[in-house]
């Protein structure tokens, strides 16, 4: 069965569900003495028969009946008349797409610095929701938790304790920094071609359809080529630094970091040194 045909045959289902609703609330006969209702028992069976055929046709998808046979001509058809269509669909969209990759460019070239600052691109990368945020923050909580866990055992002051020097002293703004730069750095060491990677400085992305505007940043590791890292392939995957496992232990690192600066209060003493 066609969609369409599909789609017919289960609206005319509804709609004879409704008539028989319809037609038996109009059969029930009210006593206006009483306030009481009485129903017949054909008017409940072609109620209830009513309510079937709809359920079946809303929840199923089936309709009563045999279903509508598509001859494989017509399929045929539908094929050849899609296989006409696509080609040149695409090429309206990769027109559309360069004529937008051009006009942008065109408004960076003139664009002041706020205008950068603010503009999509910048947005999707630094924005609270962007793709930076998360891999800096989770490659700080890894280098937090190795640092602190030793620097604890050495001199046995807790997390909260460090923070709170690092803090004063400047050390957690220089980390954070180095983590920005040093997370931007791919993007910096790729040429736009204008072909394969668009874009510019951090912003720099190639053409992601699993991706929010389509845009994979090449900040994110996992736009990086894995095969570009230490490891090795192997039957079951790659092993080694891939993407994957750089997510996986930044976001455990997280929840480390906020189960120390929550535990150590609660237990009286740092968990990594001897009350």
């Amino acid at each position: 069965m066609t969609p369409r045909a599909s789609t017919a045959s289960r609206s005319r289902v509804i709609a004879r569900g409704g008539r028989r609703r319809r037609d038996a609330r109009r059969n029930r006969r009210v006593d206006d003495a009483s306030g009481t209702t009485t129903a017949s028992d054909a008017d409940a069976k072609e109620d209830a028969r009513a309510l079937d055929d709809v359920e079946a046709a809303v929840f199923d998808g089936v309709a009563r009946g045999p279903p509508a046979k598509v001859e494989t001509r017509e399929l045929r058809e539908m094929e050849a008349r899609s296989a006409k269509t696509a080609p040149g669909a695409n090429a309206r969209r990769e027109a559309a797409f360069r004529e937008m990759i051009s006009r942008n460019a065109a408004r960076e070239d003139n664009a002041s610095a706020l205008a950068r600052a603010t503009s999509v691109d910048a947005l999707l990368v630094f924005g609270c929701d962007g793709v930076l945020p998360e891999i800096v923050n989770g490659r700080v909580a890894m280098i937090g938790v190795v640092t602190g866990i030793a620097s604890e055992v050495i001199t046995g002051k807790g997390f909260a304790q460090q923070l709170a020097w690092n803090l004063t002293h400047g050390v957690s703004e220089v980390i954070i920094a180095g983590v920005i730069v040093a997370s931007c750095l791919p993007a910096f060491k790729v040429e736009a071609d204008g072909e394969t990677v668009f874009g510019t400085g951090a912003c720099k992305w190639k053409r992601d359809g699993t991706a929010r505007a389509e845009r994979g940043y090449l900040v994110d590791p996992l736009n990086l080529d894995p095969r570009t890292l230490p490891g090795k392939d192997t039957v079951l995957g790659r092993v080694g630094f891939v993407p994957f496992v750089e997510m996986l232990n930044a976001r455990l690192a997280m929840l480390t970091i906020i189960a120390l600066f929550v535990g150590e209060p609660l237990v009286g003493h740092p968990f990594f040194t001897a009350p």
